[in-house]
């Protein structure tokens, strides 16, 4: 080996090594079912995914499966105990570090937990009709649903004295201490996924973007900028700093109450994200879609100027997820360019026949996006593939009628 490849090497190694303590790293090599949420109970970390709870002990380096055959939607801790909600289970509590797991439904009327939440000692479940509460670690619910008929939870968080819930209806606000629901407004902004509190401020992560209010739900505003996708799933507050998880376009940092946003995607090789989590001085992000994995970063390490995340000139050529996915009729593909180069982008049937030209030209550096509209063609997975230069990338679709 001359000494040219040798300095090479040497230099890759170093930058590599650089990389990895300042970028996301992949907390699990595998590939999980879609994951949904992300708790942690003392030493152990625990993923509800689309198919299982899945469970890691080295802080997400393993992970080995504690319960399986069930969708899990929402993970929640109280004390030493993890609860899962799931859309058919109702709850299930497991108080040894999930090595069992038990269904504690009694008092609930409706076994599809959409969202689980705590505060303090007391346990929310939201499903698909009503609203519960547990004051006894799951061992009995009883609905809190006065004033609300038919509520069909989709998020919920205590924030201060007072609950906010969003569900059929619109989003209503209750006192903690005595929870007779009332309707506060109708957002504007579609489907509400989650609720995040900053002080005195109040965030809900929507299938809109990221909107914010500042008299408890009353009124909202767009709080958005800088998310190239509004599709967003999960939001995390540390401190003066508030992350949110877009389904298409990575994590994105706010440092100044969601005004303005930056991406912080630095070693991230899929965008889908489905969920956000704190946990200790770590976020950790889990994924949907075609790939699924969990990964983490410190918290330290993000900056609102976080090399390499800067969405006008990304360092690589990155071919995205399409969303929404599935769809009907149309979907977006995003896709990102180091440099000016021909691109192609097509669309092809299970065949490998192509049935659609999206782009076929040379473009600039930067983020592009093109449109598939569908509304021709007959539902079934279909493959998108991104040519730039000399490098290839292929995609799943799914068009649903």
């Amino acid at each position: 080996m001359n000494n040219t490849i040798l300095v090479r090497v040497f230099w890759m190694s170093l930058l590599a090594a650089n990389l990895c303590s300042a970028q996301w790293i992949e907390s699990y090599g595998g590939n999980m079912s879609d994951i949904y949420s992300i708790v942690s109970n003392g030493t152990s970390i625990f993923a509800g995914t689309a198919v299982s709870i899945r469970r890691s002990m080295d802080n997400g380096a393993n992970w080995d499966t504690v319960h399986s055959g069930t969708m899990v939607q929402s993970l929640a801790r109280v004390g030493t105990s993890v609860f899962a909600g799931t859309p058919g289970l109702g709850v299930l509590r497991s108080s040894n570090n999930g090595s069992t797991w038990e269904q504690v439904n009694n008092g609930l009327t409706n076994y599809v937990v959409n969202t689980l939440h705590v505060s303090g000692s007391m346990l929310y479940a939201g499903t698909g009709s009503s609203i519960f509460r547990s004051t006894n670690n799951g061992a009995s619910w009883v609905a809190v649903d006065s004033g609300w008929a038919n509520p069909g939870i989709s998020a919920m968080i205590a924030f201060g004295s007072r609950l906010v819930a969003s569900g059929n209806g619109g989003l209503h606000v209750a006192d903690e201490s005595n929870v007779v629901w009332e309707e506060v407004s109708t957002p504007p902004m579609g489907t509400i996924r989650l609720f995040a509190a900053s002080g005195s401020l109040l965030f809900a992560a929507t299938n809109s973007g990221v909107f914010v209010s500042a008299d408890t739900g009353k009124t909202w505003s767009s709080s958005s900028s800088g998310i190239p996708n509004n599709d967003v799933r999960g939001l995390v507050v540390d401190g003066t700093s508030m992350y949110a998880g877009t389904f298409g376009s990575g994590v994105y940092l706010s440092t100044n109450s969601g005004s303005n946003w930056s991406a912080v995607n630095m070693g991230l090789t899929y965008y889908n994200i489905n969920t956000l989590s704190a946990i200790g001085t770590y976020l950790f992000a889990g994924t949907g879609g075609m790939t699924n994995t969990i990964w983490r970063r410190p918290f330290s390490e993000m900056t609102a100027v976080d090399g390499g995340d800067n969405i006008a000139h990304p360092e690589g050529f990155v071919l995205l997820q399409n969303y929404p996915n599935p769809f009907n009729p149309s979907t977006t593909i995003r896709y990102a360019l180091p440099s000016a180069v021909n691109v192609k982008l097509t669309i092809h049937d299970l065949l490998g026949r192509e049935v659609a030209m999206l782009v076929d030209e040379e473009q600039t550096a930067g983020w592009k996006e093109a449109v598939w509209d569908a509304s021709a063609m007959a539902s079934g997975v279909y493959f998108y593939r991104l040519t730039a230069g000399s490098l290839t990338q292929t995609s799943k679709l799914v068009v649903m009628k």
